[in-house]
């Protein structure tokens, strides 16, 4: 008989989903042994048996809720590695480490510790986990079923696994099935095997060479910066930082660690030493002016002022989980650096110092954040071809018509002074007659250049307006959005004072306005996590599309 343990309110919707099997099925292919004969899987149902047995205590539930509540991966878990020192208060064995406590739990239900134990002094990456429902457990009167889960789990294959209740008993439990918080005995993740973070707090994994953070570094960062489980909030908070705040909000960030003094830096992607090498050392200067943009193809450029004295420049770049990440090293005499095969739809932050013939660094520049794209700096953007659908020609054409002719006008903002700028300044600028054969429901090839931009004065993303022309006359206007992503110190909305608008014949149909960001894909922007064939544009019937390339 399970033990029934009065006041505890464990969900009977639990019991829904997992329910009591005298004879379990087989739970998919087991590992091979790792140690004592045990294999993998049953180390793991053992303990996850332990730990549920273990949550009868409240203080167990609130360490757990509250460790896992930290977040320190960037998911709902906790490796045991991390927590198996700490101290708790239990009301049977007193103040003891919990993984002391476990031992004991362990020992009073008759279970052998010992190869669990053996295997938690070798595995660095065994988690807890509440994968899902975190935000609806309360410790103070839910006791979550506890999840041994298969090293060869595959999700959504509907896998039966074994899952353990308060009393220790064994379920059979199916993911499809789950409706309340549980949690999971399992390897983790977003941690490798030698305790390395693997996956960034963005879930880009970590090249494996450029993994310099371990999981305790990550946590005790967490540790400085969040005292206690997060706090829920009824609805999301968005925090927009001027540039003031972002600069010292990255400057903390950058803080993340701390070394020794006289930790060495011995190579490319290592840890950030320390400036002095000395107490009475006097520092160097970092370069007074830096910046960084775009240059292409997916590369970023980074300038900046020589400082008198410097020998060399180090180049860091920040990752949330890496915040000094040692990128470069370039002699006195250089004043740029091309950092290239990058990624696009995403923003990369940069820091520079300078360093002496001592040996002494500068502090750290202010981070400056910029995107790849695949353009090519000073370079025009090219039309390169249309697809315009059966639906979308009969809209805009008619049936009969044997030819189109499209034009367009682009808005874009100038800095400094952010002011707004059409091109062509005047009018519309026609891509030229296509006949029905050229056009209608297939790629027809254009190669029409549009505007010359730098991105260090120009905002580089840019609105844009196509229009099929069907007759004379201006009875319709069309006003461009106010709104440009812009990157001056980080990348931002900027709202221009004056709107760009021109005329259009009350025939003639709009395609609808879209907003071209540089840092996006070149065949046009994710849509639902899938990359575009082109530019959707928004006829106002049927589908057309549109391809640029430089």
């Amino acid at each position: 008989m399970k033990r029934k343990v009065i006041g505890i309110c464990l969900l009977l919707a639990l019991f829904s989903a997992c329910q009591k099997e005298p004879d379990l099925p087989e739970i998919g292919p087991e590992p091979s042994a790792v140690g004592n004969g045990l294999t993998t899987d049953v180390i793991h149902n053992t303990l996850a048996r332990i730990v549920a047995l273990s949550l009868e205590d409240v203080n167990v539930r609130a360490f757990l809720h509250e460790e896992i509540g930290r977040e320190f991966t960037g998911d709902y878990d906790i490796l045991f590695e991390l927590i198996k020192d700490k101290e708790i208060s239990s009301g049977k064995f007193g103040n003891v480490s919990f993984s002391a406590y476990l031992q004991s739990v362990a020992a009073e239900k008759g279970i052998d510790f010992s190869p669990v134990s053996d295997y938690l002094n070798k595995c660095k990456n065994l988690q807890i986990s509440c994968p899902v429902y975190y935000n609806d457990w309360d410790p103070a009167s839910t006791v979550p079923l506890v999840i041994g889960l298969p090293v060869e789990y595959n999700e959504g294959e509907g896998m039966p696994v074994k899952g353990y209740d308060l009393g220790g008993g064994e379920n059979i439990c199916y993911e499809e099935d789950i409706t309340v918080p549980v949690l999971l005995v399992r390897i983790a993740e977003r941690v490798d095997e030698e305790g390395m973070m693997r996956v960034d707090p963005d879930g880009f994994v970590i090249p494996e060479e450029e993994r310099f953070v371990t999981a305790r570094e990550a946590y005790e960062y967490t540790l400085q910066h969040m005292k206690s489980a997060r706090t829920l909030q009824a609805e999301p908070v968005i925090e927009v930082l001027d540039n003031l705040e972002f600069a010292e909000r990255l400057a903390s960030r950058r803080s993340m660690y701390t070394y020794p003094e006289g930790k060495p830096s011995v190579g490319s992607g290592k840890i950030l030493d320390p400036g002095l090498k000395s107490a009475a050392a006097t520092a160097i200067s970092a370069p007074s002016t830096f910046t960084v943009h775009p240059a292409g193809p997916y590369t970023i450029q980074l300038n900046w002022s020589q400082v008198p004295g410097a020998v060399s420049y180090e180049i860091y770049r920040q990752y949330m989980t890496y915040p000094n990440y040692l990128l470069a090293t370039v002699g006195g005499d250089q004043i740029n650096y091309y950092d290239q095969y990058l990624a696009t739809d995403f923003g990369y932050t940069y820091s520079i110092r300078s360093v002496d013939a001592s040996g002494n660094a500068s502090p750290l520049t202010n981070g400056l954040e910029s995107y790849a794209s695949w353009r090519t700096n000073g370079n025009r953007d090219v039309i390169d071809k249309i697809f315009i659908d059966s639906d979308c020609w009969k809209w805009c054409c008619g049936l009969f018509d044997g030819k189109i002719e499209l034009q367009y006008k682009t808005s874009y903002l100038t800095i400094p002074g952010n002011t707004n700028t059409a091109y062509p300044g005047v009018g519309v600028n026609s891509l030229g007659q296509k006949t029905k054969d050229q056009q209608k429901n297939k790629w027809c090839y254009y190669n029409h250049y549009l505007f010359p931009w730098d991105v260090r004065t120009k905002s580089y993303s840019y609105r844009f307006v196509m229009v099929e022309d069907d007759g004379a006359g201006d009875g319709t206007t069309i006003k461009f959005g106010l709104t440009f992503k812009v990157q001056i110190f980080k990348i931002v909305d900027i709202s221009a004072p004056l709107s760009i608008e021109f005329k259009i014949a009350d025939k003639d149909e709009s395609f609808g306005e879209v907003i071209i960001q540089y840092w996006e894909r070149k065949g046009g922007p994710l849509v639902n996590g899938i990359p575009s064939d082109g530019y959707n544009l928004m006829p106002d019937k049927g589908k057309a599309r549109m391809y640029l390339k430089q």
